[in-house]
């Protein structure tokens, strides 16, 4: 869990930003979709089903209820004593069959054949084959009643007072009550049957009430067979999604439910929910594209975010990294009115309290090193001095007046140079030097002594500074040239190389050793205080004080192993100033 925290914070601000909200945001909008899904959607969508059920239910109360008043009144007509009278005169033949049909009538009028019962016709089949009806009777209309009976046989074997109903598809528009007739004299005997057909168009009435959506559709059914359906589909697709009560088609798309009238009818509903549906989905699909067109902008936003608050911490990086020196160009300016605005406040007062400070360390540290400098030419001059001096003595022993007099100006115009002079002289004033030390050196060595300066490239407007050349030139004759038996040269050659000046001093003489090569080359700028030599190492310190480690002097011996090599290596410098500043 910890390298896992350590690894994330690892990442950049605006990384973090987004795996941190982005997530957040993302599955804030799943639970609220989720949410308006369950409450609106869903809950829409069962309302739906449930006031279909509702309906459905309805139509089959209304139905049952129809029934129920139609065995009610056939209850009334038969087993009122002017039906049964009607009945015996018929059997016993008191009364012609057209007096028993037209007093029947009356009481069918009476009793069945009101406006709203929608039923066409009314027959009494009696025990004898005897048949009372309101309309005229036919061959054919016989032979489809003995039909009837014979497939209502069983259905007419139930208990006394049943009514069964019995639906033939040859003849579609009709549907069949039937009714044992028991005398009520003799109550066990059975004295006929009463048939009625019903016009289910009577259905019609039942479902105009409850027609809630133009997606409902209402059917009425006598077991599996379809007697009556407002759907548009097919009578036998109808009766195949209406099967499965309290369920959905295959493909989700229609909702069946079915409820029993009585023992032989039901009344189904069938739903098209992708009609019904249609609005609810609708608003579904709006807000989820909604949804996702402003979950699109949020994310943008986070990351516009993320980006503007990485972008404000790039500024104060890229400023640091672009920062060499604590001045007015290190400051940073922003128009933010935020956290980042008082921190660009504070950095640019602690950017200002350091350029204070630098300048004040800067000048002491420029104090500090003129001091070293000029403690490093106070070393010099005394030791050319003493040499010069013991030179201009072996003179005087023996008797060389008119060289002295001619040394002694010179040695007046060397010393006159390195202390009252500048730090910086012109390349060829400062060779005129070494040329008159030279010269005191050659009354002393004389023909021993043999020396060349070159000057390779123009030099007019370069600068030196003062008593560099020198003490290198003063230590090949003294380690160099004077330790040896034969007649040394020494050769001093300038040139330059890309932005520096490189001066090789060239002598005949004893080679240098290795731990001189490497305490030559190891002292820096910072070494000051930890050495106390004089001449090489002295110049070494002056020229990596002033002009960086990088600069300074090159000890090497040369390939023939009779001569050595110092170079000596400065920037180029094109006017004179205090290079200490």
């Amino acid at each position: 869990m910890f390298s896992i925290t350590a690894k994330f914070k690892e990442h950049s601000i605006k990384f973090r930003i987004l795996v941190i909200v982005l997530p957040v945001v993302i599955l804030s909008y799943i639970i609220l979709l989720s949410s308006f899904y369950m409450i609106y959607v869903k809950e829409s969508r069962n309302n739906i089903l449930l006031e279909h059920e509702e309906n459905t239910l309805s139509i089959a109360k209304n139905t049952a209820s129809y029934f129920s008043s139609l065995n009610s009144n056939i209850d009334l007509l038969l087993y009122g004593t002017e039906i049964q009278s009607l009945i015996h005169s018929y059997a016993d033949k008191k009364l012609s069959p057209e007096e028993v049909q037209s007093q029947c009538n009356t009481l069918f009028s009476t009793y069945l054949l009101g406006a709203q019962s929608k039923i066409q016709r009314v027959y009494i089949v009696l025990t004898d084959n005897g048949i009372i009806s309101n309309q005229t009777i036919y061959n054919s209309t016989l032979e489809q009643q003995e039909q009837k009976l014979e497939q209502l046989s069983e259905y007419l074997k139930q208990p006394k007072g049943t009514l069964c109903y019995y639906y033939s598809p040859k003849e579609p528009y009709t549907i069949t009550a039937a009714k044992n007739i028991f005398d009520i004299q003799k109550p066990e005997k059975k004295i006929g049957i009463l048939l009625t057909e019903i016009n289910i168009r009577f259905m019609e009435d039942m479902i105009t009430e409850h027609q809630d959506s133009e997606y409902s559709y209402y059917s009425l059914f006598q077991n599996s067979d379809l007697v009556y359906t407002t759907s548009p589909y097919a009578p036998s697709v109808t009766a195949s999604m209406n099967m499965n009560y309290h369920s959905h088609r295959g493909n989700s798309n229609f909702y069946a439910i079915r409820y029993s009238v009585n023992d032989f009818l039901q009344i189904g509903g069938l739903l098209n929910t992708t009609g019904a549906f249609h609005s609810i989905n609708r608003v579904w699909r709006q807000l989820l594209v909604i949804s996702i067109f402003f979950l699109l902008i949020l994310v943008f936003a986070v990351i516009q975010i993320s980006r503007t608050i990485s972008q404000e911490f790039q500024v104060f990086i890229t400023k640091l990294k672009q920062t060499s020196v604590a001045d007015e160009t290190a400051l940073i300016h922003t128009v933010s009115s935020n956290e980042f605005s008082e921190l660009t406040k504070e950095y640019n007062h602690m950017l200002l309290r350091l350029q204070e400070s630098g300048k004040k360390i800067t000048e002491q540290q420029i104090l500090l090193k003129n001091a070293e400098l000029k403690t490093l030419q106070a070393q010099i001059n005394p030791h050319f001095l003493y040499n010069t001096l013991d030179c201009i003595s072996s003179l005087a022993s023996l008797g060389k007046t008119a060289q002295i007099t001619d040394i002694v100006p010179k040695l007046a115009d060397i010393m006159r140079m390195s202390i009252k002079g500048p730090d910086l002289l012109p390349i060829s004033e400062d060779l005129n030097y070494v040329r008159e030390y030279l010269d005191i050196q050659k009354m002393r060595f004389q023909d021993r002594l043999l020396f060349l300066i070159e000057c390779n490239d123009p030099m007019e407007d370069l600068y030196i500074p003062k008593l560099i050349i020198q003490p290198v030139v003063e230590n090949a004759i003294i380690h160099g040239i004077s330790e040896s038996v034969e007649n040394g040269f020494l050769s001093i050659q300038l040139f330059t190389f890309k932005d520096d000046v490189l001066i090789k001093v060239y002598n005949t003489g004893p080679l240098f050793s290795h731990q001189v090569i490497e305490k030559i080359h190891s002292v820096s700028q910072t070494s000051f205080s930890d050495q106390k030599s004089i001449g090489l190492i002295n110049i070494q310190m002056r020229l990596r004080s002033q002009f960086g480690n990088s600069y300074g002097l090159l000890l090497e011996n040369m390939e023939d192993r009779t001569s050595v090599c110092v170079t000596i290596r400065i920037p180029q410098i094109h006017q004179r100033e205090d290079l200490t500043k």
